[in-house]
């Protein structure tokens, strides 16, 4: 793919700047092992904003239940609220 190439291209001439620092390196071979998915956006405009969103709500209503002490019921709730 072209985003691909240009992607590889622009991690290796920035490499080339940065004096091997290691926060550095460990941002590049994160990049390199998420590539897919963060081209994924550039190619199909394609997020998980919905999944966010979810993983929001439903933190928001575990916090509104001050913890989960009964997780069969916790998870009832949640399919019968979200599902």
């Amino acid at each position: 793919m072209l985003f691909n190439g240009i992607f590889a291209r622009f991690l290796a001439l920035a490499s080339d700047f940065v004096d091997y620092n290691d926060a550095f390196n460990a941002g590049a071979a994160t990049i390199y092992q998420r590539e897919d998915e963060i081209l994924n956006y550039f190619i199909n405009r394609a997020t998980n904003a919905a999944t966010e969103s979810l993983n929001s709500k439903i933190k928001n209503f575990r916090v509104q239940l001050h913890g989960v002490v009964d997780v069969d019921f916790f998870l009832y709730r949640l399919s019968m609220i979200f599902g």
